[in-house]
């Protein structure tokens, strides 16, 4: 009877140890594995809808979510990024100038309350 309460003890204690080991590694890459969870669970009912009209095809219906995917959220960000490097010059001009900006005081009717 006490071997079995200490086997089963070390044996809770192990597997919680190597859950808490996972979280430990897994810890840089929980929010985007958050992010990838919710966009999967939010497009899969679209998926299902692709699957059907493309005759049962999983894979293909995975191939056609995979290039929309990419265009709504990769794509938008290639081009500010792109944009960004393009009109770097006038960007880092402006955030210069933006040192020599002073705040106008407030407007008159707000002083007199």
């Amino acid at each position: 009877m006490q071997r079995e309460v200490t086997r089963t003890t070390l044996a809770v204690l192990s597997i919680g140890a190597l859950i808490g080991a996972s979280f430990w590694i897994m810890r840089p890459f929980l929010v985007a594995l958050i992010w990838a969870t919710m966009i999967v669970v939010a497009t899969w009912p679209v998926l299902l809808l692709l699957q059907r009209r493309l005759g049962g095809r999983r894979a293909f219906a995975i191939v056609v979510m995979t290039i929309a995917m990419l265009l709504v959220f990769v794509l938008p960000f290639w081009v500010a990024i792109s944009t960004l490097a393009e009109y770097s010059d006038e960007v880092g001009s402006f955030t210069k100038s933006l040192r020599h900006v002073t705040i106008p005081p407030p407007p008159e009717f707000l002083d007199r309350s």
